[in-house]
């Protein structure tokens, strides 16, 4: 996709299976070509909280668990640029003992019965959507998430998500704690009275948007160590914007590749 031109247009949305931190090229196309990315088969919680409870005390810790699965949608924001996160499965109908379960948000394992149980991943999803709406934007700068993945997040410290509304009238942030350390946090909350609202993404025309994602494209490039397109990507922006003179100091440094 990154190569053809005519696919790239064609497709609006790019989904990811079971990675969290997303890739070089994935990342390329979202930061160069503006392409939204989804979680698009994410893992729900794989426990069953009355029982986990009584190993742990909590329920909550634990690979594939809730925090686990909530370190999982704070990271790929963070370390992917995916903005939706769709569980695999929401409901389940399992048979009790098959393959994969427990895993689900609710729980429906004697459909003929009519009986559900909310579970703790309904729990969880209700953490992120009841105190953060269709539409809100993510605060780059209050956004964080480290460890290693490996069909779950290992080793990890810090964890948390801020997402605001585009009047900037309300912030929610979204904080993880998997280990048995007290974390306490200071926020200082600044610039949310919109009156640098022309400055941000909502504010630049049309015009603005496709110079910044033309010259991120060079920078991408950069990064993939691919120097023959940046160079190339390089020469065509600086035709179309010659009076760029960052770019005219990447350009002399391109030479040297």
């Amino acid at each position: 996709m990154v190569d053809n031109s005519v696919l790239r247009n064609a497709v609006d949305v790019i989904g990811l299976h079971y990675t969290t931190f997303g890739d070089s090229y994935t990342n390329l196309l979202n930061e160069a070509y503006g392409k939204e990315i989804w979680y698009s088969e994410g893992i729900a919680p794989c426990n069953v909280p009355e029982l986990t409870v009584q190993a742990d005390e909590s329920g909550l810790v634990g690979k594939n668990g809730p925090i686990d699965v909530a370190n999982r949608i704070i990271n790929s924001y963070y370390n992917g640029k995916m903005v939706m996160y769709e569980f695999q499965p929401a409901v389940a109908a399992y048979y009790d003992g098959a393959c994969y379960a427990p895993k689900q948000l609710i729980r429906a394992w004697e459909p003929w019965s009519g009986h559900f149980v909310l579970d703790i991943g309904f729990w969880l999803a209700m953490h992120f959507s009841r105190f953060a709406r269709k539409g809100w934007m993510y605060v780059n700068g209050a956004c964080y998430g480290d460890g290693e993945e490996n069909h779950a997040i290992a080793n990890t410290t810090h964890n948390f998500m801020t997402l605001t509304a585009p009047d900037r009238s309300e912030m929610s942030m979204f904080f993880t704690n998997e280990s048995e350390d007290v974390r306490i946090y200071t926020v200082q909350v600044k610039d949310m009275s919109g009156e640098e609202e022309k400055n941000s993404e909502n504010g630049k025309d049309s015009a603005e948007m496709i110079q910044e994602m033309r010259y991120n494209e060079v920078v991408c490039y950069e990064k993939l160590a691919d120097w023959e397109n940046a160079k190339q990507k390089a020469s065509e922006y600086l035709i179309e914007y010659p009076e760029d003179t960052a770019m005219e100091r990447e350009a002399e440094f391109l030479e040297t590749r």
